[in-house]
């Protein structure tokens, strides 16, 4: 677990179809192909993971923010 108690998550890199700069929108496609790169395996039961509709980081260092929900309400971004 991670220092607050929550399982560790780790993603994978992943190729999107759509623009990879600052602020450009994810297609739904796309948004799928990051929650697919999401390990789920150590999440508990009705964790949901919501990939962000908009790429942000830096043009060097593009990133999909992902939201992890857990059944008890409380999330984490990675």
């Amino acid at each position: 677990p991670d220092k607050d108690g929550t399982p560790e998550i780790s993603a994978g890199k992943v190729l999107i179809d759509g623009s990879d700069k600052p602020e450009s929108p994810l297609s739904p496609a796309d948004q799928e192909a990051v929650k697919d790169k999401v390990d789920t395996s150590n999440l508990p039961a009705g964790t949901t993971v919501t990939p962000a509709a908009k790429v942000t980081g830096t043009p060097d260092n593009p990133v999909v923010e992902v939201t992890v929900t857990y059944p008890d309400g409380t999330t984490d971004t990675i």
